[in-house]
């Protein structure tokens, strides 16, 4: 960490397979002993018999958010399904709500942050617009990224620039050339206050190092370098309570 100057990490709990079905308890015991970390809870919607419970557990053992993963057409019905009082919770205990979907599945997010604007909510992996094999016309961008850019009008809602490796092929094309239109769509609609670099640790490493996760953003001729600065960190901090651990 101090080799990349690094002062803080969000740390999104996911307990979405098999193998890491106890994530939230391993990210409990991490966060005492270190205070850069902000982790942010799997959140299970299909078995929370009462989920406002839950969350002032996972307060007590630290953590500063939630994370969902609404993947499957059946999460519409899940995600509309919860109680005002679950976002009312969240806003009021000012928490980060980092979200991986894709595709019309973040098209009832509208409904909810209509209803709670102040919500502070994460869209991770640029929304997923899916693979790309060659770099999209500006018409095609715009296309894939609809989705997402009809969220910008919600002023709490940030786009976390992260799992390149997920939207280019090959996976290692680095500096992904072809998600460059798809960044700059974002860059449009959120202005560079609102992104936030994600270096998807350690699935990434899979398929870049870990500076080729940052070093991209030197390469997209949009960016300037106040815009780099503020994407790599000063946006993220800005979010985190930093005076509350």
């Amino acid at each position: 960490m101090k080799d990349h100057h690094i002062e803080a990490a969000l740390v999104v709990g996911f307990e979405g397979d098999a193998f890491c079905r106890h994530n939230n308890d391993f990210l409990a015991e991490l966060i005492p002993y270190h205070p850069w970390i902000y982790a942010l809870a799997y959140c299970h919607l299909d078995h929370q018999p009462d989920l406002i419970s839950q969350l002032e557990n996972w307060k007590m053992k630290g953590f500063q958010g939630i994370s969902l993963y609404l993947l499957e057409e059946s999460d519409y019905t899940k995600l509309l399904a919860i109680p005002i009082k679950f976002w009312e919770w969240l806003v009021q205990n000012d928490w980060l709500v980092s979200v991986n979907s894709f595709g019309a599945l973040w098209g009832p997010w509208k409904v909810v942050l209509k209803k709670q604007p102040l919500l502070k909510m994460i869209v991770s992996h640029l929304g997923l617009p899916g693979r790309q094999t060659e770099i999209p016309s500006r018409e095609e961008a715009k296309s894939l990224m609809k989705p997402i850019s009809e969220l910008a009008e919600f002023s709490n809602v940030h786009v976390k620039l992260s799992g390149y490796y997920a939207l280019t092929s090959p996976a290692h094309d680095f500096p992904h050339s072809s998600a460059w239109p798809l960044t700059e769509e974002l860059f449009d609609h959120f202005s560079p206050d609102r992104l936030l670099w994600g270096s998807d640790f350690s699935p990434s490493l899979d398929f870049l190092s870990f500076p080729q996760t940052f070093e991209l953003f030197n390469k997209m001729f949009f960016f300037r370098e106040e815009n780099i600065k503020a994407i790599l960190g000063e946006n993220l901090l800005r979010l985190l309570p930093l005076g509350e651990k």
